[in-house]
């Protein structure tokens, strides 16, 4: 079942998966299967990550004490990340960084969307349009992040931390990170009786 998750997805991905391949050639290192996805890891002193280079530093920010820094990481479509130069990112999903489960929830979010888009891209081409089903199946995640940052600007928030999506990132990853401490102490527990 989970290649039909990759089929529903496949739209996105090419253009997600090629993208985070110019980023790995430009900029990256580590490009490698991650559970999922396709991901890789900005070098530290690369250009999207340096202020002090010809504008450069696009992928900083700044944290709650006002110095900047670089992102975790951005899901360029439901199987394709690629993340800010952090410590060696490692595949056991136990010893995953909050980046790499924050970023994998929204794998599973932008699944959903595709599969969404998808039906709706195939209702358009058995009406005769095509062109128009293929826009709307590639464009499923995308339209997750627009109507997301979107609404959250309505409501008055501030557009990407406000979002759906991004709030609910943030408490799948603390619960994970949270089950997966529970997880180890009990270990440690019952290895040490």
């Amino acid at each position: 079942m989970r290649a039909a998750l990759y089929l529903t997805s496949l739209s996105a991905d090419l253009l997600g998966w090629l993208a985070v391949l110019i980023i790995w050639a430009l900029w990256g290192e580590g490009l490698r299967w991650e559970h999922d996805a396709l991901v890789c890891q900005l070098k530290r002193a690369s250009w999207p990550v340096s202020k002090d280079k010809w504008l450069g530093g696009w992928y900083l920010r700044r944290d709650q004490s006002g110095n900047l820094k670089p992102w975790g990481g951005t899901t360029l479509s439901p199987h394709a990340i690629f993340y800010g130069p952090h410590r060696d990112m490692v595949n056991l999903v136990e010893e995953w960084s909050p980046s790499q489960h924050h970023e994998h929830t929204h794998t599973k979010q932008g699944e959903v969307w595709q599969v969404a888009s998808f039906v709706v891209g195939v209702v358009f081409v058995l009406h005769g349009h095509p062109i128009t089903g293929a826009i709307v199946w590639t464009l499923g995640y995308t339209c997750m992040g627009a109507s997301g940052w979107t609404s959250a600007w309505l409501r008055g928030l501030p557009a990407y931390r406000g979002s759906v999506h991004e709030e609910h990132a943030y408490l799948v990853t603390e619960r994970e990170l949270g089950i997966l401490a529970a997880a180890r102490r009990l270990r440690e527990r019952e290895g040490g009786s």
